[in-house]
């Protein structure tokens, strides 16, 4: 199989300045082509993290699936993507949308073409005062106060080459062909392994599995290796390792995130929902390294003030009565619906049937018992989110209140999105059936 042929970004970058320099192009271009390329190199960052597993293609896929789970009925608004010379994108994201994994895929979509559009605003307005050396920097994170990583790039005289850059020679010209005949192959004629994977896809989707068969992740091995080069050569292109960005604004902190979503843990984070301590196909527990709580909430849609909820308590007490050193430990596992009032009060419902606690008491012989936790609703007076120092790394802190106002103990966001098990009914109560 004949090898792709590489894309010099710096050629091309170059090729345009020149195009625009002489004249043959209107200015604007070359500040587009900039930013699309910036825009790809913090598309394979984020992607290399795992911030952003899928490429556009395999989220194409999640939607077709989730609008033929719909029916044909279905009228959904999706924005496309805009790479419009003068930095437009397409309007607020369509409300409305009922199917979760739709609307990430919505919204994804639409944050990146207004990525693509920050990017090309913050290029174009330092063109007319273009520094020598512009230095890029992006922050990943809920906010610039809690970074989980930074991206620093330079670009070196990509605004304002120097006037011999721009050269009539010979050789100079047949460059310029050079690299614009490789780029209308690369934008009309995909390589073979493309169009091999592309064809694949087109297989996948024309044989797109049932409703309950829907995968919840297409596998990031849909991107063709060549398409990763290329990303990645635009990703070395703008690679440092210092920060000078007095020309580029940096934007405001956004307003504190308080969400209820994720999954909280008291302490030093020994108890956690999820599978790791509860197994839910043979109801057993694994016993953590120290007692806690932990809390997981998932809210139905965003912004919603109903959603899903899971607990998991691993506590003890001292059984006095018993004689010296006897104790009782018990493990609870719950999980149900919750609903946020007005008035910031909590009601968690639990579904019943599926709740269960491990009790063991070393003096009254009790080994590991395992048996039904059935619980009432209960009620929080109120909650609140803020940010804290928590073992010297910045985290968000959840206090929930007692039903009188009662602090229950601190808890620190350790996972988000949350830990959690299936958030419909697992089981239920058959009344009236003789054993």
């Amino acid at each position: 199989m004949a090898r792709a042929p590489a894309l010099e970004v710096q050629g091309v970058l170059q090729a345009q300045w020149e195009r625009e320099a002489r004249g043959e192009q209107a200015s604007g271009h070359l500040i587009k082509v900039l930013s699309l390329f910036a825009h790809a190199a913090v598309r394979y960052a984020l992607w290399a993290a795992g911030q952003v597993p899928e490429p556009l293609d395999t989220l194409a896929l999640h939607a077709r699936y989730a609008l033929d789970e719909q029916g044909e009925d279905a009228e959904v608004l999706v924005p496309a993507v805009s790479y419009a010379v003068n930095g437009a994108v397409p309007g607020d994201v369509p409300r409305g949308i009922r199917d979760a994994r739709l609307r990430a895929i919505v919204e994804l979509v639409h944050a990146s073409t207004q990525l693509e559009a920050q990017l090309y605003g913050a290029f174009a307005s330092i063109q007319n005062d273009a520094p020598h050396l512009v230095h890029l920097a992006v922050v990943h994170g809920a906010s610039l106060h809690f970074a989980k990583a930074v991206w620093v790039w330079s670009l070196e005289d990509v605004l304002a080459p120097a006037p011999s850059h721009a050269s009539d020679s010979p050789a100079a010209e047949t460059q310029r062909k050079k690299v614009a005949a490789l780029l209308e192959r690369k934008l009309d004629a995909p390589p073979p392994e493309e169009e091999e994977a592309m064809e694949e896809v087109d297989e996948e989707a024309d044989a797109a599995p049932p409703a309950n068969d829907t995968p919840e992740r297409v596998s990031r091995m849909h991107l063709p290796t060549s398409t990763i080069n290329r990303v990645y050569i635009a990703a070395a292109l703008f690679s440092a390792a210092t920060v000078h960005c007095q020309k580029l604004k940096v934007p405001n902190p956004p307003v504190m995130d308080t969400s209820l979503d994720g999954t909280w843990s008291t302490g030093t984070g020994a108890v956690e929902t999820g599978q790791k301590y509860f197994n839910l196909v043979n109801i057993s527990f694994n016993i953590p390294q120290n007692s806690g709580q932990s809390y997981s909430f998932k809210s139905s849609s965003p912004g919603s003030t109903t959603g899903y909820w899971e607990q998991l308590l691993y506590q003890y007490s001292v059984l006095t009565d018993l004689g010296p050193g006897c104790y009782q430990s018990q493990l609870i596992w719950q999980h149900g619906n919750y609903t946020i009032l007005n008035d910031n009060r909590i009601i968690l419902e639990p579904y019943g049937p599926d709740g269960r606690q491990q009790v063991s008491s070393p003096c009254e012989r009790k080994n590991d018992q395992v048996g039904y936790y059935g619980h009432r609703k209960e009620e929080m007076k109120g909650f609140d989110i803020t940010t804290y120092l928590h073992y010297g790394q910045p985290s968000y802190k959840l206090q929930l209140y007692e039903f009188d106002g009662t602090l229950k103990p601190s808890m620190y966001l350790k996972y988000r999105p949350a830990a959690m098990y299936p958030t419909m009914p697992l089981h239920m109560n058959v009344i009236g059936v003789a054993s």
